[in-house]
């Protein structure tokens, strides 16, 4: 019928909902959340405790314990090499790209040839991650597919021209040129000194 109001939420229904959003990690020691009946309705009260707030900024919030093996490293050494692991991740992450440094397909099946399979697969990402980083330290900033992508875009055209003698019997003249570059190629281009490496 018009008018009627539909039936309102049930305590247990509403803490359901509310549950999730202060038992995470840390939230549940902090937020007090409930669910208080008021004049016949149902209001959401809540707060910080303070004290477990300030509990936990001095033993457990933005602290972690490091161990290791390396014994004979120094503390620096060892908070760089923690550090460094998102590096280990991306290079990882790098192997699993279909199109650049990937890792498969693989089409062996014998050891040996898995293994040199293996070898110029990590063979190239280290090539690949020293290319990375002579950009950076050029100031340029991309990506390793955005890296090889541009330099793949290079190309290299070989001209024939019509030979130069006047019987027409001698050999087509052959200049190979490379393709029209945008200026990031160009920068990557002298970056990389690609003109030590001449055409055959």
């Amino acid at each position: 019928m018009p008018g009627t109001r539909g039936k309102g939420y049930a305590r247990e229904s509403l803490q359901k909902h509310l549950d999730p959003f202060t038992q995470g990690q840390y939230v549940k020691e902090i937020l007090r959340a409930q669910f208080v009946e008021s004049s016949g309705k149902l209001d959401l009260k809540f707060s910080t405790d303070q004290k477990a707030f300030t509990r936990l900024q001095r033993t457990r919030l933005d602290k972690r314990i490091m161990c290791t093996d390396n014994d004979d490293w120094s503390t620096d050494r060892i908070i760089l090499g923690c550090r460094a692991q998102h590096l280990v991740e991306t290079a990882i992450r790098q192997m699993k790209n279909p199109h650049w440094v990937s890792f498969s397909p693989c089409f062996h099946w014998i050891d040996q040839k898995l293994r040199a399979h293996a070898f110029y697969c990590v063979l190239a990402l280290l090539l690949t991650s020293l290319l990375m980083r002579d950009t950076a330290r050029a100031g340029i900033e991309m990506s390793v597919p955005a890296l090889l992508e541009e330099l793949s875009d290079v190309t290299e055209v070989t001209n024939l021209y019509a030979p130069s003698g006047e019987s027409g019997k001698d050999r087509l003249r052959a200049e190979a040129v490379l393709s029209d570059r945008s200026p990031l190629q160009e920068r990557l281009y002298k970056l990389f000194d690609v003109d030590k490496y001449p055409s055959k």
